[in-house]
């Protein structure tokens, strides 16, 4: 069976993480796609990445036809879709918030890069967007902009969502680097990587009971992953030319511990690239 597929739609599902790839691969491969994929006129709109693994892995799978009215419906439902997932990021439901708002807004005749907040078009839109997703109508037109400024700074800094995701961009950051990108691609690279749009505050050099506290609570939860690790990580030799014994010992554990394994690794640079090698013995 061949789905077409409309670039279009497909850039309006988030990316999945590298663990939460491999996760629904190993679902996929467990308990088969048992959920229909999507079409629209026969395109697909829904099911992306099953759709990819299932192709890949030579899996079944099978489609469900929804009837909408144009493209822009099309759009609309797939925002909503996305919104319901329980595994959305904050960031990610900004955006498609933000994008369900900038598009209805277009639709109906609205300038996107108006400043005038409190014109009735804008703001019943966005009244219409914050009774859907359960947020207010300030937060939607914020969401907009962040929206608009994601795309721009795609452009030159194509991870820019992974980065927000991971903590190590910011969403001010990603705003303020919008707003030179195209004059200055180099400047806004800059703000993103380094923060300079994030103003520290000021210090009088004496940590206050919420940042101890605040540390103390970090340290207990790197503390609790650490020690659910080490069992897994001691079955493991990272030396340079381990690679068949780093398989094999990776293969043998459970799902379990193959998750913990590669969640930590991810976000050590000690071991910078060590989430692909795992992606690519489970993918063997």
């Amino acid at each position: 069976m061949t789905i077409p597929i409309d670039e279009e739609f497909r850039s309006l599902i988030p990316p999945l993480s590298d663990l939460e790839r491999l996760q629904l691969e190993e679902t996929l491969e467990k308990e088969g796609c048992r959920d229909p994929l999507i079409t629209w006129r026969g395109i697909l709109i829904d099911g992306h990445n099953r759709h990819e693994i299932c192709e890949r892995l030579g899996l079944e799978y099978t489609t469900r036809e929804i009837v909408l009215a144009d493209r822009d419906s099309v759009k609309q439902w797939m925002y909503r879709n996305q919104l319901g997932r329980r595994n959305l990021s904050p960031t990610d439901a900004a955006e498609l918030r933000g994008l369900m708002y900038n598009s209805r807004k277009q639709t109906k005749g609205g300038d996107r890069k108006s400043k005038a907040q409190n014109d009735p078009l804008i703001q019943s839109t966005a009244n219409e967007v914050a009774a859907e997703t359960g947020v207010s109508p300030a937060t939607v037109k914020r969401d907009g902009e962040y929206a608009e400024s994601v795309a721009e700074v795609a452009e030159i800094v194509p991870d820019i969502r992974q980065q927000v995701r991971k903590g190590t961009a910011k969403k001010k950051d990603v705003i303020a680097a919008a707003k030179v990108a195209k004059s200055s691609p180099e400047k806004a690279r800059e703000i993103v990587a380094s923060g300079k749009a994030t103003k520290p505050a000021k210090s009088s050099g004496k940590a206050t009971s919420a940042e101890h506290k605040a540390a103390w609570e970090h340290e207990g939860r790197v503390s609790a992953a650490v020690l659910k690790l080490l069992p897994y990580l001691k079955q493991i030799d990272f030396g340079p030319d381990s690679q068949p014994k780093f398989a094999k010992a990776f293969q043998s554990l459970d799902g379990r511990g193959r998750n913990l394994v590669l969640a930590m690794v991810m976000h050590l640079e000690s071991v910078a690239g060590l989430a692909d090698q795992l992606s690519e013995i489970i993918r063997k």
